[in-house]
């Protein structure tokens, strides 16, 4: 008869970390979307396009609602939009993305990635990523880190 003594072994669990983080980024890489979304504040927008020009219907739809450039001796320092997103189920959003500060929607990141170089903001582009697996991929790397510790702690110890 095999023992229990081991399920409660820190480097166990590391290991289990470890397997669950590498997995699930691996398999995730496969399921991930980068999709590109032009939208302007006439008409919200349900469909992006993929690198090969492909149409993708979203499971939401976002209208730009403002959009803001600042700049610092003539040079653009900052550009955000604000955008609103109708999810499908109901939900409602309204966001504020900038360069380096995206949208997160339940697995959906949304990305500014340009914008109407008119200077009107008439449109703006996103830059929207899905990866259905990034929750096992935060719950290994948590496995890990709380590993980690009791082992830290296992060995103080004794």
């Amino acid at each position: 008869m095999h023992s229990f003594k081991n399920i409660q072994s820190p480097f166990l669990w590391l290991n289990i970390g470890f397997v669950l983080t590498v997995c699930s980024l691996l398999i995730g890489h496969l399921f991930s979307q980068t999709l590109y979304l032009t939208t302007g504040k006439e008409v919200p927008e349900k469909y992006a396009n993929t690198r090969e020009g492909e149409f993708f219907e979203l499971p939401f739809t976002v209208r730009l609602v403002d959009f803001q450039i600042q700049r610092e001796n003539a040079a653009i320092k900052q550009y955000r939009s604000t955008l609103e997103i109708k999810h499908d189920n109901g939900h409602n959003y309204t966001a504020e993305i900038s360069v380096n500060h995206p949208f997160r929607m339940r697995s959906w990141w949304i990305y500014q990635y340009g914008y109407d170089t008119s200077g009107e903001g008439r449109y703006t582009q996103l830059l929207l990523v899905r990866d259905p697996l990034v929750y096992l991929t935060y719950a290994g790397m948590i496995l890990i880190i709380l590993s980690a510790v009791a082992l830290i702690f296992r060995k103080e110890q004794k």
